[in-house]
């Protein structure tokens, strides 16, 4: 909820005299109204988010929980693909290069509950596997050669 919004007062004084250039709220608690996560805000506004991404000097900041983490460094990778036009490793190292010169940085926290591990492990499997077939079918039609 609102109240949820830590530092409300100063993050808004920081967008309305420019410090914070844009500054987008999404909350997952407000009565009658649909859950909305950031990775939903990145989505919707990808174009804008990669053109503040990819500003030289544009430091990325995310604090919280480290699912949620993940799941927003997904959206900005697939933003990096479809609005920057990077492929999968350019994207990967658009972000390597942003965490070396220290403007990508992130502290999250979460922890995993046992049983969810397996589920979690398969998962990764059937994206490896998913990978692995469309790198054999780029490679028998001669991509990325």
């Amino acid at each position: 909820a609102e109240n949820d919004f830590l530092h409300s007062k100063r993050m808004r004084n920081w967008a309305d005299t420019g410090v914070i250039t844009d500054l987008q709220l999404a909350f997952s608690r407000l009565p009658d109204r649909p859950k909305e996560y950031v990775q939903h805000v990145v989505a919707r506004r990808r174009d804008a988010v990669w053109e503040i991404l990819s500003d030289p000097s544009c430091h990325y900041y995310i604090c919280g929980d480290s699912q949620m983490a993940e799941d927003v460094f997904d959206e900005l990778k697939a933003t990096a693909k479809q609005a920057g036009g990077l492929d999968h490793l350019g994207s990967v190292e658009f972000f390597r290069k942003m965490k070396k010169e220290r403007r990508f940085q992130s502290d999250t926290w979460g922890v995993k509950k046992a049983e969810n591990l397996k589920k979690m492990a398969e998962k990764k499997y059937n994206q490896g596997e998913e990978w692995l077939k469309n790198f054999e079918e780029e490679k028998k039609e001669g991509i990325g050669e």
